[in-house]
């Protein structure tokens, strides 16, 4: 069933206050999101070192983020200044916007089972995440989402232009006329924040009790001899809390096993912040402000700022966070301003 625009909306002014909030927060979006998610996936690409298994992870993740910051913020922006509002816009970009979505919030998912496996089943996690297991999962999960966000959702497009007709905005009741398959989107959404932080919540455990082996593990003295006549035979008392385990061969695990660690560590942060951006959102969703006919301009575009603002933060604390993505940007992004020192005479 074809539905046009009838003509029946009230006429949007654009105030003062987005007038300026919309060009700023775009252009912030664009060049600070958008070269942070580029800068890591070029580094993933470029680096011998980062081309891993678990970096597959990583740049399809990276990936979504730079879509969702490079397109799905400014179709936002417009969908919330009342640009984009007829039926055909709306359902196709919408589409693509929860497509995206449900794809970053999905692949977070993964990556943070993946840390999981690789800290609480180290044995079995080369066995599992094998290169073509990886593939397959991100290929299954870029699928998934692609079904949720226009395939089956298609179902309920058919045949209901009066509810496209009676909403006044282009929000999720436009796009998808089912209240069940609403909230199915929304489970998507939210249901994997609380699994993640479980997971986390046990690897914290997992890592202190490890912790506590090497300790165990570790001199807690060293003999020290100090004589006057020969200098070369005193050692100084640090040496004790720097001991190495007494079993050598610990040493390498140890070691690979804090680097997982602090790799999940970083992960956790990028989960809390998925989650702090997320926080208004919910709660606008949850007070009814989003679905009030009457909500302004300003209420959609804060909260879609908070929202999207985790594509900006996810790719300097993931890089900045690893030791080797760290050096890799730096290099990348003084390459990137000696290339514009260049260009402006």
């Amino acid at each position: 069933m074809n539905v046009t625009d009838t003509g029946d909306y009230s006429p949007f002014e654009i105030s003062a206050a987005l007038t300026v909030m919309v060009p700023i927060a775009l252009a912030f979006f664009l060049v600070i999101g958008g070269v942070g998610n580029l800068v890591v996936i070029v580094a993933v690409i470029m680096s011998k070192n980062l081309r891993t298994v678990e970096n597959i992870f990583t740049i399809t993740f990276m990936g979504l983020s730079f879509l969702a910051v490079c397109y799905g913020f400014p179709v936002q922006l417009l969908i919330d200044i009342f640009v984009i509002r007829s039926q055909p816009g709306c359902v196709l970009l919408g589409s693509t916007l929860i497509t995206i979505s449900v794809q970053y919030t999905m692949i977070l998912l993964f990556v943070t089972i993946e840390r999981y496996v690789k800290i609480c089943l180290p044995f079995r996690a080369h066995a599992i995440f094998t290169p073509r297991n990886v593939t397959l999962a991100v290929i299954g999960i870029l699928i998934y989402g692609f079904l949720i966000g226009s395939g089956i959702g298609g179902i309920f497009w058919i045949d209901r232009g009066d509810v496209w007709m009676s909403e006044r905005r282009c929000n999720l009741l436009f796009i998808i006329p089912s209240s069940r398959f609403i909230q199915l989107v929304m489970a998507h959404w939210l249901l994997p924040l609380p699994a993640m932080l479980i997971i986390y919540i046990r690897i914290f455990f997992v890592v202190r009790r490890h912790i506590r082996v090497i300790a165990d593990l570790t001199p807690t003295t060293v003999a020290s001899t100090i004589s006057s006549s020969d200098p070369s035979n005193r050692r100084p008392a640090y040496v004790a809390s720097h001991q190495a385990p007494n079993n050598p061969s610990m040493i390498n695990p140890h070691r690979r096993f804090l680097k997982e660690a602090r790799s999940a560590f970083v992960l956790f942060l990028v989960v809390i912040t998925y989650v702090i951006c997320w926080f208004p959102f919910i709660i606008f969703v949850s007070i009814g402000v989003l679905s009030d006919q009457t909500a302004s301009a300003e209420t959609f575009v804060i909260a879609h700022c908070f929202v999207y603002s985790s594509g900006i933060v996810t790719p300097y604390l993931y890089g900045f966070g690893n030791k080797e993505f760290r050096d890799k940007m730096i290099s990348l992004l003084s390459s990137i301003r000696e290339i514009l020192r260049g260009a402006i005479p």
